[in-house]
């Protein structure tokens, strides 16, 4: 996972960044130091700014053992905020969770008087924290302390209409938020839940989808046989769908979760005994008079088309996270059964592995593409090992397939997809849910399926920031330059270049050209730009790159006369007027140099390959009709023929290689267009 700041690095006056700590929904938390040595929380808002600055305006001034103090909202230079926080050291009650499971009682109920007592601060001044969950309570020094307060709003009887904002994560997410009426009720909801997680180890509502979770919250009852049958009335209360049924205060909950260890009773104003229609109500509302508000309201709202085109559109992408997990589960899977397995049978796995990731057009359709790249390989072979046997070309073969095979898997496995969304696992505390109108109980599937909106592309607009593309463009070509210098490694390793100015001046030329497109194509990506624009401005930059490349030339002086490489394969075209190609001892002048590279970078849309919205991480087809496109080129320009036409495969490979891209199923369609 990449951030925005790396160690030592000074966003904000007076703070240094040590390292990153985590990243949600909202922002970036990194640990740091003043200039005094106090340890502190940095947290960077990205998303949801005015709700994250409302909530911890709210809570600057707020002080309580049992909570994290926020010091203060700074803004960096680029106008981003910060909140400056109180760093907490210890574990989260998520990590003892995962770590442990079920937690016996004594520590249950130690975490449970740390949390009640920062939600009543909390609540006693009318404010709800709104985000409670296993990650963002801590536990330092014996002292449990609730996170994330900056979520909080300040409530009131008048005013719990008014939110709109679905926010929190959708394993702990009371019913009444879906419809944004909501008051300190969601944190007993919130906190009935974690009891539930923290006596069974499972949270109690749980689906391979957003949709399924929030239905099942709206709709399902809890599972209270997993549960001591003593504990059941006091959980049951506090996971009612009505508010007005539910539990009143997190003082309460925690007294009758006490009591109920004990063996003893505590006096209540409701009956003991809760009706199974407080859990779930099967049948519809009557038309008047027979059916309370809640269900009443419930049922409106579900009726509503926009609610039903809501809720069919959580659910669907939903799905997309679920595949996500179950095809990660399942490689995990098959890398520990390849340990056992003997070396055929590894031979075996490596081909299934590389035909599973190389991407596809439709699911199930057959993967051409490792037969392609075979074909390519024995092309250029052929081409350029002729005279010498097959015993070589296929002992190089093999080298340069093995070669070929590691650069993708190390590129792949060490760029970031682009803002990636993140993925759905089982009890994932950090997940936040979709924040959007959801159809209430009565809604139980939606009639029609929904249009899937279109696939953003290149060439849709969409807002980017800054410091985005900076960091994108910054890891792109780190990876291009380590993979320009592989690929040169193995071409020297073949024979295609003989010494080594020769691979100097093509491993050169290659990180430059690539560079230079990943840099182009970040700067416009996103924009509205025109084609033609496009085009001339990859020109631009083209001829740079190709007076670089002539100046290696001169500099190194490189022969370009190896054997199967003379005058034979040189274009055609010499000079233009006065403008000369070729030099009186038949190397390519600088006008050869700016001819190639400036008609290769205006005749092919490079910004397709640099683009995070591109189709496929790696098309080969796109390389190979760059290669043809480079063959065209050296026919038609004084150029050396087979350095053109490996230059522009091995550009086209690299830019795609090392290019920031994110897959179909995470890109937004609703974004805006960049400035």
């Amino acid at each position: 996972m990449k951030f925005t700041f790396p160690p030592e690095s000074k966003p904000l006056p007076g703070f240094t960044i040590k390292r990153a700590i985590h990243r949600g929904g909202f922002g970036e938390v990194y640990y740091g130091l003043t200039d005094a040595g106090k340890e502190v929380a940095l947290k960077l808002l990205n998303q949801h700014t005015d709700v994250e600055l409302r909530g911890a305006t709210a809570c600057l001034n707020l002080n309580h053992p049992n909570l994290v103090t926020i010091y203060d909202i700074k803004s960096d230079a680029d106008g981003d905020h910060w909140i400056v926080m109180e760093y907490v050291g210890g574990k989260r009650l998520a990590d003892v969770l995962e770590d442990r499971g079920r937690l016996p009682v004594e520590e249950i109920e130690r975490w449970l008087d740390g949390m009640t007592a920062g939600l009543s601060f909390l609540h006693e001044r009318g404010i709800v924290h709104r985000d409670l969950k296993p990650s963002n309570v801590f536990s330092e020094g014996g002292v449990v302390k609730v996170g994330d307060v900056g979520l909080s709003k300040f409530i009131s009887e008048s005013r719990k209409s008014a939110h709109t904002q679905s926010v929190g994560t959708v394993y702990y997410m009371a019913p009444e938020v879906a419809r944004g009426r909501y008051g300190r009720e969601v944190d007993v909801y919130a906190l009935g839940i974690m009891l539930y997680e923290m006596l069974t180890g499972e949270v109690p509502f749980d689906g391979e989808s957003t949709g399924e979770i929030l239905m099942k919250h709206l709709s399902s009852p809890p599972d209270l046989e997993k549960l001591p049958a003593r504990l059941r009335p006091v959980i049951a209360r506090s996971l009612e769908k009505d508010p007005q049924r539910r539990t009143s205060t997190v003082d309460r909950l925690r007294d009758e979760f006490k009591a109920a260890v004990r063996g003893r009773q505590v006096a209540r104003d409701e009956p003991h005994d809760i009706p199974e229609h407080a859990f779930l109500d099967r049948s519809p509302p009557a038309p008047a008079g027979g059916a309370g508000v809640f269900d009443r309201q419930s049922y409106a709202d579900a009726r509503r088309p926009d609610a039903v085109r809501y809720a069919a559109a959580a659910h669907t992408d939903a799905q997309a996270y679920a595949q996500r997990a179950r095809d990660q589960a399942r490689w995990q899977a098959e890398q520990l059964r390849r340990r056992k397995h003997s070396c055929q049978s590894r031979a075996r796995y490596a081909y299934r592995e590389a035909n599973r990731h190389w991407p596809r057009s439709r699911p199930g359709e057959k993967n051409w593409t490792p037969m392609l790249v075979i074909g390519a390989v024995a092309m250029f072979l052929l081409f350029t090992r002729a005279g010498r046997g097959m015993m070589p070309s296929l002992w190089e073969g093999a080298i340069l397939a093995a070669l070929a095979y590691g650069v993708y898997s190390f590129v792949k496995w060490m760029t970031p997809v682009s803002s990636p969304a993140p993925t759905r696992t089982p009890h994932n505390h950090g997940v936040s849910a979709p924040s959007m109108p959801v159809a209430a109980r009565a809604v139980q599937s939606p009639p029609v399926a929904p249009r899937r909106p279109p696939v953003p592309t290149p060439d849709t607009p969409r807002k980017i920031a800054v410091r985005e593309r900076a960091s994108q463009l910054t890891g792109s070509m780190t990876v291009a330059a380590f993979a320009s210098s592989v690929i040169t490694a193995a071409l020297a390793a073949l024979g295609f270049v003989k010494d080594v100015p020769s691979a100097l001046l093509f491993g050169g030329t290659a990180i430059f050209g690539s560079w230079a497109v990943l840099s182009a194509g970040k700067s416009i990506e996103g924009t509205s730009m025109d084609k033609s624009i496009r085009r001339l401005w990859q020109a631009a930059v083209g001829l740079p790159v190709g007076a670089a490349a002539y100046g290696l030339d001169q500099f190194l002086l490189v022969d370009f006369h190896p054997s199967g490489m003379d005058g034979r394969y040189y274009g055609f075209v010499t000079d233009v007027g006065d403008l000369r190609f070729a030099s009186s001892t038949g190397e390519p002048t600088l006008a050869a140099y700016l001819a190639f590279f400036g008609m290769l970078f205006l005749l092919r849309r490079w910004w397709w390959q640099a683009d995070a919205y591109r189709p496929k991480r790696l098309k080969v087809s796109s390389a190979l009709f760059t290669a043809l496109l480079g063959y065209v080129l050296t026919a038609i320009v004084y150029f050396p023929h087979a350095w053109g036409i490996v230059w522009a495969v091995v550009i086209s490979c690299v830019v795609q290689l090392a290019a920031a891209w994110t897959p179909p199923e995470d890109r937004r369609p609703t974004e805006q267009p960049a400035a």
